[in-house]
């Protein structure tokens, strides 16, 4: 066998090595360790994903509130009532959106 085959060999033997120990570690701990890191990972990412949604859903409805007030002051009463009625939809849609949100089979965070 010719020293490349060997080496070869030895770099194949020792890339097998590394996979198995990757896949079944000796240490359950280190199994439950990345378990762990995985989850809170994904409980910072629901964090964030949050609080993203209450600020943008916070401005939304203060937009509301300025567009209802000004259309008030201008007269146009139809569109005033429009405004505060999206509004009520959206507060209307919050307890759902937590419900889908913190569902446990809900798996897209």
């Amino acid at each position: 066998m010719g020293l490349l085959s060997r080496l070869s060999e030895d770099v194949k033997a020792k890339m097998n090595e590394i996979l198995d120990k990757a896949e079944d570690p000796e240490d359950p701990r280190e199994s439950l360790d990345y378990a762990c890191n995985k989850f809170w990972e994904r409980i910072r990412r629901l964090e964030t994903t949050l609080l993203r949604e209450a600020t943008d859903l916070q401005e939304e409805l203060t937009w509301l509130d300025d567009f209802a007030r000004r259309m008030d002051e201008t007269g146009q009463k139809e569109m005033a009532s429009k405004a505060r009625n999206r509004k009520q939809n959206l507060i209307s849609e919050i307890p759902a959106w937590l419900d889908f949100l913190l569902e446990p089979s809900n798996d897209n965070r």
